[in-house]
């Protein structure tokens, strides 16, 4: 048997490449999905059309076609390029292991890649697109705010529970409503560009030629790629299979740890000083992948240094004034994906609590018998007010693997955690940190030392998870 998986661009004749369309010619079965094999071109009438889209349902068709013909050339058909977030490396996972991998049919096998919807939204924008970040939230977890700490525009596939409004409204959340936006989709068809208007500025007549309906529809046609910004696009309903274009966000181009003090906005909240963040990230250490939660967080400068490490953060604080601080600070230092919620732990954790996430009307909500917030990775506790233990004990119970670090000034703080850490059957280890810094004095310098300041840090050992 002989297999081709090819790439169909758009799913229409214009989109094909020239050896897919010599394959398909001479196919005697087409597999894909239904909206696929009703853009086939119509040059191979003698063939049979058979609807297959999951790799599963692929094999059986396969599996039957072997048993009757060994002979037979079967064309599997893949939206857009099989090389990107296609079902092709599932598909041949699935085919290996059905027949083998030294089979003949994976020897057989040919892979023809195809016109990506990357390629075609940049040439239909007339713009290259080798410097944008290529993400996918089809299906699968994906947190959009990461990415744009990394300062470039973003190309993402939609669809499951990210689509394009839902991915606007977290924008919207993150204080990046102005942020631009193009939304596209079925781009194999059309060639103009509309550029989207606010709600108060489109006239009915716009409204029905760009959304296929009366003037209160909010369902854009298939073939407009639409610009606006995410304010606009947040409460809009698109079509499912929609791809987006993410202007680049605001980043912080400062130094890579470690941020000076002088950066951040000050108030009368405490701050934890440069040189003991710089330590605190090293005991963390935030992998890309992490989600962080930060505890006391004060000024939010331990929050904001661990957001351009992990993929989200999380910062509780139970002062408004200092609520306000993080929020300014996180906005002056583009930490994007972290989150602000008020309240005081542990309580916090599992109530319907206010937060602010850039906005301080914006609340995530939880139901009182388990957690509102995603489970960490990492934690930092910068302050408990008087509830380490019982925040400590929380957090352990919820998450097995966690790295707990805490920062104490006062012995009762460090003996406190260092109790709870050997209840619990934690590693510990425990670092002190003096600094002492030069201050300028009738023209002179001179060595002025801060409190020392105990950094404990604890996790379950592997095999005790």
């Amino acid at each position: 048997m002989d297999i081709f998986i090819i790439g169909a661009g758009g799913g229409n004749a214009s989109t094909y490449t020239q050896e897919a369309l010599s394959a398909l010619q001479e196919a005697q079965v087409i597999l894909g999905a239904e909206r696929l094999l009703a853009g086939v071109p119509a040059m191979n009438s003698d063939a049979k059309l058979w609807e297959a889209a999951r790799p599963s349902e692929v094999c059986d068709v396969l599996a039957r076609l072997k048993s009757e013909n060994s002979g037979v050339r079967v064309v599997i058909l893949q939206s857009g390029d099989t090389g990107f977030h296609s079902g092709c490396r599932f598909l041949v996972r699935k085919m290996k292991d059905l027949f083998g991998p030294l089979s003949d049919e994976v020897r057989n096998l040919r892979i023809l890649p195809g016109i990506s919807s990357v390629q075609m939204l940049a040439a239909r924008l007339q713009e290259p697109w080798q410097d944008w970040l290529l993400v996918s939230g089809h299906g699968v977890s994906c947190d959009v705010l990461q990415y744009l700490m990394q300062g470039k525009k973003i190309f993402m596939l939609t669809g499951g529970a990210l689509t394009p409004d839902v991915i606007c409204s977290q924008l919207v959340q993150a204080g990046l409503g102005d942020l631009g936006v193009y939304v596209a989709s079925d781009l194999s068809c059309g060639d103009g560009i509309y550029v989207e208007k606010c709600a108060a500025q489109r006239t009915a007549a716009e409204t029905l030629e760009t959304c296929g309906g009366g003037a209160d529809s909010t369902d854009i046609a298939g073939e407009a790629i639409c610009r606006g910004t995410a304010s606009d696009f947040a409460h809009r309903k698109f079509p499912i299979m929609s791809v987006m274009l993410i202007d680049a966000a605001p980043v912080w181009r400062g130094y890579a740890a470690g941020i000076p003090d002088a950066e951040f906005i000050r108030g009368k909240v405490p701050m934890t000083k440069q040189e003991v963040r710089s330590v605190i990230l090293a005991k963390l250490a935030p992998c890309p992948d992490d989600v962080v939660w930060d505890v006391g967080a004060g000024t939010g400068s331990v929050s904001i240094e661990l957001a351009h490490y992990a993929r989200q953060v999380w910062a509780f604080e139970k002062n408004r004034d200092a609520v306000e601080l993080i929020c300014a600070n996180r906005r002056k230092l583009c930490a994007w994906n972290l989150r602000v919620v008020q309240g005081a732990a542990p309580e916090v954790f599992c109530e319907n609590a206010p937060g602010t996430h850039g906005n301080p009307e914006d609340t995530w909500k939880g139901q009182p018998s388990q957690c509102a917030f995603p489970a960490p990775d990492k934690v930092f506790i910068g302050g408990s007010s008087g509830n380490l233990s019982g925040i400590v004990r929380y957090i352990a119970g919820m998450s097995a693997g966690v790295r707990i670090c805490v920062s104490a000034v006062l012995l009762e703080t460090l003996h406190e955690t260092m109790d709870v850490f050997d209840e619990l059957g934690f590693e510990t280890d425990v670092v002190q940190v003096a600094v002492t810094r030069s201050e300028r004095v009738a023209g002179k310098h001179m060595m002025k030392a801060g409190n020392p300041v105990w950094i404990i840090t604890g996790s379950m050992p592997p095999g005790n998870q």
